[in-house]
């Protein structure tokens, strides 16, 4: 609510589905969470329109939209990639607050965030509570909040470098530029050797994998 610029009690009635959402609201907190400009029109269209759906129709609805925000968090918070790589490490723990003192993140980021990985079956827990990381090789999961998302996680990326750079002994890790004059032209070709790069640095590093040991943030 304090970063919607709203008070709680107003925020819970919205939730709750006992006050109308209006196009002011729709415009002021999508500006504010960073949504664009389509998806607000396209939240303006919907979200006002009476529903003639069945039950069965609106708890799918209900299911779906889950799976779409759910799909956003994973890409725009960049710990849930880095719960998902901690349960390869061979000193990995299967325990909340483990995960959290390890990310420097709160036990209840940590929960919310397994119950989430667990929705999209990106983490299975099983019955002796080992975690199991399901996801494969995550890229971009296609929807319309993908690009929002993106600039969040990078957000989140440069924010992280600026911490470790004041916290992290420079023997553990890696923060270099260059300044180059350029061909413009050559900035597709650019950006494709940096993303084989990226691919060659995880497998080269990955390799041995019964000795991972930590787990690296690569921006």
């Amino acid at each position: 609510a304090k970063f919607l610029g709203v008070s709680p009690s107003f925020l819970s009635h919205l939730l709750r589905g006992n006050r109308a959402v209006t196009i002011a609201t729709i415009t002021a907190f999508s500006n504010r969470l960073g949504v664009e400009p389509q998806q607000i029109e396209k939240f303006k269209k919907s979200g006002l329109k009476p529903s003639k759906k069945t039950t069965d129709e609106v708890d799918q609805s209900v299911d779906f939209n889950q799976l779409t925000l759910d799909q956003f968090q994973v890409i725009s918070d960049w710990y849930h990639y880095a719960i998902l790589e901690l349960t390869r490490l061979k000193s990995f723990q299967p325990s909340t607050k483990w995960v959290a003192k390890k990310l420097g993140i709160s036990v209840v980021e940590v929960n919310t965030a397994v119950e989430r990985l667990g929705r999209l079956g990106f983490l299975e827990i099983d019955a002796k509570g080992k975690w199991i990381d399901r996801s494969g090789s995550i890229t971009t999961v296609g929807n319309e909040f993908t690009n929002t998302a993106f600039r969040k996680l990078q957000r989140q990326v440069l924010e992280m470098g600026l911490k470790a750079l004041e916290e992290i002994k420079y023997e553990e890790r890696d923060q270099t530029s260059i300044t180059m004059a350029v061909s413009f032209k050559k900035l597709s070709q650019a950006k494709e050797k940096i993303r084989k790069f990226r691919r060659e640095l995880c497998a080269f590093l990955e390799e041995d994998i019964d000795d991972l040991d930590a787990v690296y943030q690569l921006g």
